[in-house]
């Protein structure tokens, strides 16, 4: 990603790679080989081998942004980010228990103008949000205040189990 170097308070958070927490566990179990009278069913029926692997780990942060370009930088990695609202059902970002809603969306709006700036006293011309975003003094053109790798992925779990026949030994 092409961050906007100059906004240090914007640019600054987790990297991309930090899992905090990081938990693996392999494991080989050798059955033992019956003592049968039969060679041929000695061989069947030993030599089998149990192995697994056991792998939990806290997600990786990511940053929300808002689609498109609005921000004008013609970038092939533009940063538009939203603003944070606070407070209420946004004290809690994410939904873990709704992985198709993860993120929780109604908090996070186009940024809005500081209130006592007027739209026109700024030395650009403001693109306002759409109508149905329902929000005054949106202005898409500008950085909203949340950061670099704000929020963080789901936590990722894995389990892998083998079965094998060993070969005999000679």
């Amino acid at each position: 990603q092409s961050l906007l170097y100059f906004d240090y308070p914007q640019t600054h958070g987790p990297c991309d790679f930090d899992i905090r927490s990081n938990f693996v566990l392999n494991f080989i179990y050798d059955f033992p080989r019956p003592k049968l009278s039969s060679s041929l069913l000695s061989h069947v029926a030993g030599g089998w081998e149990l192995s697994g692997l056991v792998s939990v780990n806290s997600g990786t942060p990511f940053t929300p942004v808002m689609a498109g370009d609005p921000l004008g930088e013609k970038s092939s990695t533009p940063q538009p980010f939203p603003d944070l609202l606070t407070g209420g059902a946004c004290d809690n970002l994410l939904n873990l228990s709704t992985p198709s809603h993860y993120i929780n969306l109604a908090c996070f709006t186009p940024p809005v103008l500081p209130s006592g700036i007027a739209a026109g006293s700024l030395p650009f011309s403001c693109q306002p949000a759409a109508a149905s975003v329902g929000i005054a003094n949106t202005c898409m053109n500008l950085l909203g205040d949340v950061t670099r790798n704000s929020l963080r992925g789901p936590n990722l779990r894995d389990f892998d189990l083998a079965i094998l026949k060993m070969p005999p030994d000679f």
